[in-house]
């Protein structure tokens, strides 16, 4: 929803000649709950501290929106790691930053 950090994206996508990808600058909670195609690729960062992971996970599961052989990248603060097999996701790679751990998952 920033509108600079949404500006830098098309930057990016500008940069990268990445015709492909849509940006779309707004809540993702929102986007998610309207959309039904599952993805390969999902990138989640949510606020620290705000209780939104899980409420996003859950979506994402419950929705189908992973595909088969998708992958989440997503960021949590370390001092309230979920336990993320409660969603069926496996972890390929972790590493911790600072005060946070950053996941890359796939279903198990």
């Amino acid at each position: 929803k920033h509108h600079r950090a949404a500006q830098q994206l098309v930057n990016n996508i500008a940069l990268l000649k990445a015709e492909k990808i849509k940006l779309k600058q707004q809540d993702a909670y929102q986007y998610l709950v309207s959309e039904n195609q599952p993805f390969d690729i999902i990138f989640l960062d949510p606020p620290f501290r705000k209780g939104h992971l899980s409420k996003v996970l859950n979506l994402i599961i419950e929705q189908g929106l992973l595909a088969n052989n998708g992958l989440i990248y997503l960021e949590q603060e370390s001092e309230n790691l979920l336990d993320l097999s409660e969603w069926g996701l496996q972890i390929h790679k972790q590493t911790k930053a600072g005060q946070l751990d950053a996941f890359l998952l796939n279903l198990s």
